[in-house]
C-alpha cells in the first residue's frame, strides 16, 4: 500500500494551507492513510510525522502494520485531547486542521476546552477525500478483483433466477456465492427487484415472486482488501413483451453512448447529459431520475459523480460507474451498470459481463 506517498501528499496540502498539524477521524480516511481498520482510531500529522492513535484492542495490529510509517500511541482510555497535547506540547501557535464533516459538536467542544491553548483549531473539508479520487495501481487491482468476484457470483446465480423464485432467495444465493469466491464483505446491501418492483431503484429484496415476463434487476458489489465493486444487470424471465425489449435497448444505447465519450478532461455533467438526452428523446426522460453514475473505492459512493449538477471534470485513474436506467411506476424498471477506469484517451471497462438482454 502506498501509504507513505499518501501521507506526503497530505503534508503538501497542509503546507499550502499554512496548517502545521491535521487530525483525521473519518474511519475510511484513517484506513486510506494507514491501511489499518479500526472502530476507534485517529491519525495525527504533525511536523512531517504521522501518529496513529488508538486503544488497546488495535495496538498489536497497528504496531506490526505501521512500523516505520507511523508512531503508534495508546490512548490509554483517555481523551483524544490528552494524546494530542502530549505530542504537540506547547509549541507556539500550532494550527490544527480537523474534518468538519466527521467530528461531532460534542467532540469539537471537548477539543476546544481540553487542548493546550497554543493549539488553534482550523476547520477543513474534504482534504483526504480529494486525494482518494485518483486511484493508484494497487487500489485499481483490488477493485478489479472485487469486480471479478462479483461477476463470477452473478453468473452462478443466474442458474437460480426463474419463474416462482423469490427476490430474497436470489439475494441470499448471490451473497453466499460472493463470500465463497473470496469477498471479504458486501459493498452494500444487494438489490434484487422483479416485475413491478423494478421501478424502485433501491428496492429491498422481498418475498415478491418472479413472474413470467418479468425483468429482474440485480445491483450488487463486494469488498476485496477494503475496496468495492459495483455492477447492475437486468435479466428477463420467460415471454418478454415488446415494449420491455424497447426500453432495454434504449438504456443500453444510452449507456454505450456515454462510455464512448468518457476520458480524462471531460465534464462529468456533459457525460451525464449524453445518456440523459437519449432517454429523453425516446420519451422516457421523466423515468430516469438519478445521476448517471458515481466514483467508488473504499466506499461505494465517492466523489465525483455524473449528474446534471456536477461541476467536476474527469481525471485519469478515477473509477466511475455508468448506470442509466428507466423506472416506470406500476409497470417495470431496469438498469445497466458498468465500472470503468478513466484513462487519457478513453476507458478501461472493468465489467466483462455481457449486456445484451439475457432471457432466462
Amino acid at each position: 500500500m502506498n501509504r507513505n506517498k499518501r501521507i506526503l501528499k497530505l503534508m503538501s496540502r497542509m503546507k499550502e494551507e499554512g496548517i502545521e498539524s491535521f487530525l483525521i477521524k473519518n474511519s475510511n480516511n484513517v484506513f486510506y492513510l494507514s491501511g489499518v481498520k479500526s472502530s476507534n482510531a485517529w491519525v495525527l500529522i504533525y511536523k512531517e510525522e504521522a501518529w496513529f492513535l488508538t486503544d488497546f484492542r488495535y495496538l498489536e495490529v497497528a504496531e506490526k502494520e505501521l512500523k516505520g510509517l507511523f508512531q503508534v500511541i495508546d490512548m490509554e482510555r483517555k481523551s483524544i485531547s490528552h494524546s494530542i497535547n502530549k505530542i504537540i506540547g506547547y509549541q507556539p501557535d500550532v494550527k490544527m486542521g480537523f474534518e468538519i464533516n466527521d467530528i461531532t459538536y460534542f467532540e469539537y467542544k471537548a477539543l476546544s476546552e481540553e487542548l493546550n491553548k497554543n493549539i488553534i483549531l482550523h476547520p477543513s473539508e474534504g482534504w483526504v477525500e480529494k486525494l482518494r479520487r485518483i486511484k493508484d495501481e494497487e487500489e485499481i487491482s483490488f477493485i478489479k478483483e472485487a469486480q471479478k468476484i462479483s461477476e463470477k457470483a452473478l453468473r452462478e446465480t443466474m442458474n437460480y433466477i426463474r419463474e416462482g423464485e423469490k427476490e430474497i432467495k436470489i439475494q441470499r444465493i448471490l451473497e453466499n456465492f460472493l463470500f465463497d469466491f473470496g469477498a471479504e464483505d458486501l459493498a452494500f446491501k444487494t438489490i434484487v427487484a422483479a416485475g413491478k418492483r423494478g421501478s424502485l431503484p433501491h428496492a429491498v429484496p422481498s418475498e415478491n415472486k418472479i413472474l413470467d415476463g418479468d425483468f429482474v434487476t440485480i445491483d450488487m458489489g463486494c469488498k476485496y482488501f477494503g475496496y468495492c465493486s459495483d455492477m447492475t444487470r437486468t435479466f428477463a424471465v420467460g415471454n418478454v413483451e415488446e415494449y420491455k425489449r424497447k426500453i432495454y435497448n434504449i438504456v443500453s444505447k444510452a449507456q454505450n453512448a456515454a462510455l464512448k465519450e468518457i476520458k480524462a478532461g471531460k465534464s462529468a455533467r456533459d457525460i451525464d447529459k449524453i445518456s440523459r438526452d437519449i432517454i429523453e428523446s425516446e420519451g422516457y426522460g421523466q423515468y430516469f431520475g438519478h445521476g448517471l453514475g458515481h466514483s467508488l473505492g473504499i466506499e461505494v459512493h465517492e466523489a465525483p459523480s455524473f449528474s446534471p449538477l456536477s461541476k467536476d471534470y474527469l481525471e485519469e485513474n478515477m473509477i466511475m460507474t455508468v448506470e442509466p436506467g428507466i423506472y416506470i411506476p406500476g409497470s417495470c424498471g431496469l438498469r445497466i451498470e458498468d465500472l470503468v477506469v478513466v484513462k487519457k484517451d478513453g476507458i478501461e471497462n472493468l465489467t466483462e459481463m455481457e449486456k445484451d438482454l439475457i432471457i432466462l
